[in-house]
């Protein structure tokens, strides 16, 4: 088996919006495997746009970690 090409360990992400506290990704953790293939569906505004700008290193995380292979996203 090979090595993932993306991990995400403990991802979440919380904004502060009128003064309330509101968690969009909540210790969110997966590997994305080589000749793997994923699909990201949900309702609007569950996180999906917020997950991909974290992996893609536009925004930060509240918490965890996104590793492209051997380097992690936010230390580039």
């Amino acid at each position: 088996m090979s090595e993932p090409i993306l991990t995400v360990r403990g991802l979440s992400k919380a904004f502060v919006s009128a003064g309330e506290n509101l968690v969009i990704l909540r210790d969110l953790d997966f590997e994305l495997s080589p000749g793997r293939r994923v699909v990201i569906i949900g309702e609007s505004g569950c996180g999906k746009s917020t997950l991909l700008n974290i992996v893609g290193g536009l925004e930060s995380a509240t918490s965890g970690t996104v590793r492209a292979g051997p380097y992690e996203v936010h230390a580039l």
